[in-house]
């Protein structure tokens, strides 16, 4: 397991609804840090209820920030799918 940067966001699972958490990404230092989502490209979660894996994608367009989530059933579905 390598090294990554906590990333600091809040969202409900789109599967069941439940609050997740434990955001990460590896487009930072990965010295732990942590991070807002403006400051990577994306991140991602499992949900802690259902297993759901969510893919962040973060899009910065001038003057506000967009975030993209994909929602799959485990990280091996979301890894097929990229």
């Amino acid at each position: 397991m390598g090294m990554f940067d906590h990333v600091v966001y809040e969202s409900l699972c789109g599967k069941c609804g439940k609050p997740l958490s434990g955001f990460q990404s590896k487009d930072g230092p990965c010295l732990l840090e942590t991070l807002k989502p403006i400051d990577v490209e994306s991140f991602h979660t499992d949900c802690r209820n259902c297993g759901a894996w969510h893919d962040y994608k973060v899009e910065v367009i001038p003057a506000q920030v967009s975030v993209t989530t994909s929602v799959f059933n485990s990280f091996m579905e979301a890894r097929r799918c990229n």
